[in-house]
């Protein structure tokens, strides 16, 4: 989608609205759409350009492949499981009867290959199988065990996203860019010129820019991933690995393969996307062509997003993250899930990606604690990221600095690129 920085004005002044959503993407214009159809008073803040973040990068899957459905039964047990699947499953529906009378949907049969072998694939079919996964069917694909999804679609994602806007616009959202939130009270959003005053908050920022009371920072992490077109001659298919590491899209309309690598800042990714070329030539016979292209992903910890109640001390205050690659549909699931709560209505199945969940889960709080003591206590002379204060990794492929512990990222002269960080970095010569 393009669009100039002046189709939408700055927030300036103060604004008095029912709800307000902070960030442009996928959540926040799902969020907006779905909020304002109920007659609620909605105005959305993005930092740059509408639609100009991570969700410009996304490329239009929506499928339950790549799941690990098997861990999520250990971890999780088998009735969140299920409702994790009603929930996207009924999601699906809801945007196929949306979509399909515009012409925009287009239904696919994906592949997850297991070149692990099949007794992970006879674990994962399994897990599948009790949570209620449906359109399933075990298959080969190049001779590797496979499973196919028929439920399975790949939208147009810019289409979908001005889609998104148009309707937020028929519906007077109030729409604002180049307004960086800096600051966010009780029920008022502060940006650097203005200000939103609304009973209902919303955080659809990709990582949330709060640190407390949510303790988000703990948990949650921002994983790079890279694409880059395939070599002219593969044929038409489209599969993943297990676990979602390596997907290769190839429909007519897109020829793509898409690695998702390390955390934001890791020094080692680029070794992982040379693998990653090495993994779909040993399956395909033919490597991927071209210069890799970056964005990143929230990830948590079990894999499940995080909708709902920001803390239990802000009852009015909601996140919307942690979708790990699946964007449209988790950002259609919180829009449902934040606007029953704002409106009273009974929400229960979306309890399970209530984020205190995580209080049960210490080793990624571990984890979060030791990469953000190795990175501040050391290399004091390095740039530091203003969010935390963890130290700035100059990234040679992307040009950007990056932050280790939380995923922030700046351009060559401080400006945020990438949150959580809400504040430009001040980048100096070492020496």
């Amino acid at each position: 989608m393009q669009r100039g920085t002046g189709r939408y004005p700055a927030l300036k002044g103060r604004v008095d609205a029912d709800v307000a959503i902070i960030g442009g993407g996928f959540s926040g214009l799902t969020s907006a759409v779905w909020l304002s159809q109920t007659g609620l008073r909605v105005a959305l803040v993005e930092a740059d350009t509408i639609g100009r973040g991570i969700s410009k990068a996304c490329a239009g899957l929506i499928s339950m492949a790549g799941a690990d459905f098997a861990q999520l039964n250990r971890r999780m047990g088998e009735l969140t499981a299920e409702t994790y699947v009603s929930t996207y499953q009924r999601t699906y529906e809801r945007i196929r009867e949306w979509l399909e009378p515009l012409g925009m949907w287009n239904p696919i049969e994906m592949q997850m290959v297991f070149p692990i072998g099949k007794s992970e694939m006879d674990k994962e079919w399994e897990a599948m199988r009790k949570a209620g996964v449906e359109g399933i069917a075990r298959t080969q694909m190049m001779d590797v065990p496979a499973i196919s999804f028929r439920h399975s679609a790949l939208l147009p994602a810019r289409s979908y996203l001005q889609l998104l806007l148009e309707t937020a616009e028929k519906q007077r959202v109030s729409l604002f860019e180049q307004s960086r939130v800096t600051s966010i009270e009780t029920d008022e959003v502060h940006t650097q010129s203005g200000s939103v005053h609304a009973p209902y908050i919303l955080l659809a920022t990709g990582y949330p820019i709060l640190n407390f009371p949510g303790w988000y920072f703990l948990w949650l992490t921002q994983r790079q991933y890279a694409w880059k077109k395939l070599t002219p001659g593969y044929s038409e298919g489209i599969f993943a690995e297990s676990g979602g590491e390596t997907m290769v899209f190839s429909t007519g309309t897109q020829q793509r393969m898409i690695c998702r690598l390390g955390l934001v800042g890791s020094k080692e990714n680029r070794h992982l996307e040379k693998q990653a070329e090495e993994r779909i030539k040993g399956l395909t016979g033919i490597r991927p062509a071209g210069k890799w292209h970056y964005s990143s992903e929230v990830h948590t910890p079990d894999g499940l997003p995080v909708i709902g109640v920001y803390s239990p001390k802000t009852p009015n205050l909601f996140a919307a993250s942690g979708y790990g690659g699946q964007g449209i549909l988790g950002s259609a699931i919180a829009a449902q899930a934040i606007s029953r709560k704002i409106l009273g209505f009974p929400a229960d199945e979306y309890e399970i990606y209530d984020g205190r969940r995580f209080w049960k889960q210490p080793w990624p709080m571990v984890c979060s604690a030791a990469r953000y003591l190795q990175s501040t206590l050391f290399h004091a002379r390095s740039p530091r990221c203003p969010h935390m204060g963890c130290r700035l990794i100059l990234n040679p492929d992307t040009k950007l600095w990056e932050c280790p512990c939380h995923g922030s990222s700046f351009d060559d002269i401080g400006h945020v690129i990438r949150s959580p960080a809400v504040r430009e970095a001040i980048l100096r010569d070492r020496k």
